[in-house]
């Protein structure tokens, strides 16, 4: 997959204490009416003009769905990046076709909250989901996150999560180490989408 060009670009972040992971519910209202009742991870689209870096867009993203602030207060230096992801979910799956032609790419970070547990965590879009460990994860996950949290887990000497994923998501993951420079990445990103500057 690594030739196609891609139609959306995106971040998102594994929240963790530990062992334990706070995912998002969907929840009704949300756009994609077959993932309603999902978990996935938090993140969003690098689309915001003030996002430089998808590291910017998944700070931004800590600030807009994850609250007490003072629990992500130390998130810029903390953030540590796990890899770039392509994904491709077919237009029967979603429900809506924006992914089903070219594969989005997901620059994926971890983020360890500062807290023993994740009870006194709460997002402000969808419902908090905590799962105890990554190997009770048994709901099923949207967007290919099944695919992303596999993958750390595996590379993290973590226990292989009970995922119910979809088999029609394709995700693999295609780079290691976070770009340095994001100035490429950000003009292939507008040539792409050039009406959201």
């Amino acid at each position: 997959m690594s030739e196609a060009r891609y139609t959306v670009f995106g971040a998102n972040i594994i929240l963790h204490s530990g062992d334990q992971l706070l995912l998002q519910r969907k929840t009704p209202g949300y756009r994609f009416l077959a993932y309603v009742g999902q978990l996935c991870l938090i993140g969003g689209g690098w689309t915001e003009d003030s996002d430089l870096s998808p590291r910017q867009t998944a700070l931004r993203e800590l600030a807009e769905e994850v609250e007490p602030a003072a629990l992500y207060a130390d998130a810029e230096a903390a953030l540590r990046f796990v890899g770039t992801y392509e994904i491709v979910v077919p237009a029967e799956v979603s429900g809506r076709q924006p992914l089903d032609r070219q594969p989005a790419r997901l620059l994926t970070f971890a983020f360890e909250l500062p807290v023993p547990t994740l009870e006194g965590a709460w997002l402000l879009e969808g419902d908090a989901a905590p799962i105890d460990t990554i190997a009770e994860l048994a709901e099923p996950v949207c967007w290919g996150h099944d695919h992303i949290l596999a993958d750390w887990a595996a590379r993290s000497g973590r226990p292989a999560p009970r995922l119910r994923c979809e088999p029609r998501v394709t995700c693999a993951r295609v780079g290691d180490v976070e770009p340095k420079d994001y100035g490429e990445l950000e003009l292939e990103r507008l040539q792409i989408n050039p009406r959201r500057r």
